[in-house]
């Protein structure tokens, strides 16, 4: 061909030839044209990954010692290119002889070729070079990749992502640079992707979000370094806490904006709030909030109550934000009637009956209607029906406003506990969470009291989440308890400060571990100084002795009381042990054994006190049962309590005698808005020798006792020093109404009036009489006051105010009409 070709050249001439070449060139460029775009074309078409041409910030300052000028603005702000070169179709295609990798400085040859995934051999597809550089673009390491063909040769440039050298965080003061690290995705000496940066951005603003701070700004900044390096930096604007500058209520037409505000937990930003957190927008409260506001309408009749809507709305400087709760009332309803349908003939209907509290007439209840169910099924339970299901079945007459309630007593199905797993405890001992659960592995399952035993876990305070999950076991009657926990510190460290009108300044120190080694064991140290008295103690429970439902501890401790009223100064030192369980629901029995040392430093007391010597040891026993059935303990607004103390003493020593003290309290709320308080005590003290009571045995009592009279203020007093001396027998009562002050709810200020009335008497004792001295005002008469009063918790301490007016008093008595205390832990 080639000399046939010749031949015509020859032949035609110099510019024949001319034009057959430039015909030839032009062919095979066509050609490579239409081939490369369709290349192009089906990289584009496959889908070749592309970022978004989003970029960074320009720095304000950048240093680029030893910078590449070759990087493009793309490749300085995390954008990747890829671009396919044009690839000769030889043969089919053509096969690879040889790949050149160019421009990889920290990634290796091997490890470019293993993310390509082609090798020497295969043939150039455009199909499967598009794939192999879809893999290079997505490893994230490279700013730019392009292949290219150079005869048999492909050739790969690649022009590699920057490396992170080092994270920085400015401005932050509020958060630690830890928390804010341990919270993004970026560490040093990864690639620097855009992404990724905005991804961090995203995180941190969440956090300062999460504190109620909305107008935090962040802004990342990049500093370019040699070898293709770069330091980040994250500049923050801190902005202080977004407060809630207003809440409002759209839809209540029974209740008013201010009695809503009372439930929820947000309050509106007032300068008297200065220390109170529900100020900070928290969209998480918020959500608490409309839940708080449900339980309330169906608290009180609504059962048909929806919050459409909890909106925050910021304002437009971002420093605060408006609440707005979207309430659909519907209408209120009154219990009609109340019946059982049991359908199970060995439970007697009338012991499910006793345990219910609902009632017909009353506004209807949903959370009654849940706690009788619980009750309920609680009593079947103990009565041979483990089985039980109770269902109330609700039957509403909207024309008359009234649901007719219905429980459905009937036998569910049998199942039983093949195993319970406990999971997310690092620090507590699987038993002593697996002994709150009140059933074990075989025993009958049922759902009462697997609420129950969550309420036990939660309750001993060494979790701040307690999750169990049934789910069904490996046959269809057999059930297994899935217990997840997250524990939480049960050590507690306080220190704090008291005045009171009746014992003047105050120091306290307390440590105490709750869960000592993980075992549930409880260890306390504590120690007090006041202007009268000091004392330090320790003591130490365990709450299941010899795996028993027993508590069981020891205490020792030194105390010193500087009674001024008395004329004398003891110091006592003192050891014991103790023990402690329930003998059926919410009444608990428990004894205690201890041994003291008192000695007496007397500075003009009386002839009854001086008698007495200067030491005395006691050996006692004592005796306490207590049924307590309040909804409370601190700020009881139901139910009620009792308990019998006996204390024997002469088990050795050389004091005997026998003490035995009665109170009780009973708490009824009239209203969401007023309680009434009724609380009584009483005490007798009986000697067992000829020389009778001692001074620090008996009973004393003052202004913790009746207000309106001074500490130590009632009682008999010594005809030689007109001292205080105590008797052997007390009783006191007590009458309050307790109810808010119509001030803002959030300063949490409770109003009460009060009577009081009670006397101290019968001295009871030989002491002094050889001396003629005897008890002046020894008498049973009864003393009165009456009185008001306030408690503020307020952000220094809890508060108390009283102001008592004693109505009725013996002339050796102390009146004083103002008292109050206060303390601060910290």
């Amino acid at each position: 061909m080639r000399a046939e070709a010749v031949n015509l050249s020859n032949t035609a001439g110099a510019r024949g030839q001319d034009w057959l070449q430039r015909v030839g060139c032009c062919m095979r460029q066509w050609r490579q044209a239409v081939l490369g775009a369709a290349v192009v074309l089906a990289v584009f078409a496959a889908g070749a990954p592309q970022l978004e041409a989003q970029s960074l910030p320009v720095p304000s300052t950048i240093a680029t010692p030893g910078a590449t000028p070759g990087a493009t603005q793309g490749a300085s702000q995390g954008q990747a290119a890829a671009t396919v070169g044009s690839v000769q179709n030889a043969g089919q295609f053509g096969a690879i002889a040889a790949i050149d990798i160019r421009g990889n400085r920290r990634v290796d040859r091997q490890a470019i070729l293993s993310y390509m995934q082609i090798k020497v051999g295969d043939p150039f597809d455009p199909a499967l070079l598009n794939e192999g550089l879809k893999r290079l673009v997505a490893t994230t390491l490279f700013l730019d990749v392009t292949l290219e063909r150079s005869g048999s040769t492909l050739v790969v440039l690649v022009q590699e992502q920057r490396v992170i050298n080092r994270i920085a965080f400015e401005g932050n003061n509020k958060i630690k640079d830890e928390e804010l690290q341990s919270e993004i995705q970026l560490r040093a000496r990864q690639p620097f992707t855009k992404s990724k940066v905005q991804e961090a951005v995203r995180r941190i603003l969440s956090l300062y979000q999460a504190q109620g701070r909305f107008a935090t700004e962040v802004e990342p900044k990049i500093i370019l370094l040699e070898q293709n390096r770069a330091d980040l930096v994250f500049e923050i604007i801190e902005s202080n806490p977004s407060k809630i500058v207003g809440i409002n209520f759209v839809g209540n037409r029974k209740y008013s904006d201010t009695r809503l505000r009372q439930v929820i937990l947000s309050r509106e930003n007032r300068f008297w709030r200065f220390a109170n957190a529900m100020v900070n927008y928290d969209p998480t409260r918020v959500a608490v909030d409309a839940e708080l506001l449900t339980k309330f309408y169906r608290q009180n009749g609504f059962a048909d109550v929806k919050i459409a809507d909890s909106v925050g709305e910021l304002t437009t400087d971002r420093s605060g934000f408006y609440l707005t709760f979207t309430i659909e009332e519907g209408l209120r309803y009154r219990v009609s009637s109340v019946s059982y349908d049991n359908k199970v003939s060995r439970l007697d209907t009338g012991l499910i009956e006793r345990r219910n509290k609902v009632r017909s007439g009353r506004f209807f209840n949903e959370d009654r209607v849940r706690e009788s169910v619980e009750r309920m099924v609680e009593v079947a339970n103990e009565n041979g029906a483990p089985f039980v299901k109770i269902a109330p079945k609700l039957d509403r007459d909207k024309q008359a406003q009234t649901i007719a309630v219905t429980y459905v007593i009937e036998n569910g199905p049998r199942a039983f506990v093949e195993r319970i797993n406990i999971t997310g405890n690092e620090r507590t001992r699987d038993y002593v969470i697996r002994r709150r659960f009140g059933f074990e592995e075989g025993d009958a399952f049922n759902l009462t009291k697997l609420k129950r035993a969550r309420r036990n876990i939660q309750r001993l305070g060494f979790f701040s989440k307690v999750e169990i999950e049934p789910v069904e076991g490996q046959a269809e009657d057999r059930v297994v308890i899935n217990a997840d926990v997250e524990e939480t510190s049960t050590a507690t460290f306080e220190v704090g400060g008291s005045y009171s009108s009746a014992s003047g300044f105050g120091a306290n120190f307390a440590l105490n571990q709750r869960n000592f080694l993980g075992r549930g064991q409880k260890v306390g140290v504590s120690a007090s100084l006041a202007q009268n008295n000091r004392s330090f103690n320790f003591s130490f429970t365990e709450p299941y002795l010899a795996g028993w439902d027993v508590s069981a501890g020891l205490t020792g401790g030194f105390s010193e009381v500087n009674n001024e009223d008395s004329g004398y100064l003891e110091q006592t030192y003192s050891a014991g042990v103790f023990g402690g369980y329930e003998l059926v629901n919410d009444l608990t029995q428990s004894w205690r054994y201890n041994f003291s040392y008192s000695a007496l430093q007397q500075d003009n007391t009386s002839a009854i006190i001086q008698d007495e010597g200067d030491s005395t040891t006691r050996s006692s026993l004592a005796h306490t049962i207590t049924y307590d059935i309040r909804d409370n303990l601190s700020n009881p607004t139901e139910g009620w309590v009792g308990s019998l103390s006996t204390e024997v003493a002469g088990l050795g020593g050389d004091v005997a005698y026998l003490k035995n003290t009665a109170k009780g309290g009973f708490y009824y709320a009239i209203n969401d808005t007023f309680t009434v308080a009724l609380e009584g005590e009483g005490g007798w003290l009986q000697p067992f020798n000829d020389e009778g009571t001692y001074v620090a045995d008996r009973f004393t009592m003052g202004a913790l006792q009746v207000r309106g009279f001074a500490r130590s203020g009632i009682g008999p007093v010594a005809s030689d020093t007109l001292q205080r001396v105590g008797g052997s027998k007390f009783y006191r009562g007590t009458a309050e109404l307790r109810f808010p002050v119509p001030l803002p709810i959030d300063l949490d200020i409770k109003g009460r009036v009060f009577t009081d009335v009670g006397a101290l008497w019968d001295v009871n004792t030989t002491f002094g009489a050889s001396q003629g001295v005897t008890a002046l005002n020894d008498t049973a008469d009864p003393r009165l006051s009456i009185g008001y009063g306030l408690t503020w918790a307020s952000p220094i301490g809890p508060l108390q105010l009283d102001f008592g007016y004693a109505m009725r008093s013996q002339a050796s008595d102390e009146k004083q009409v103002f008292r109050f205390n206060i303390q601060r832990g910290f």
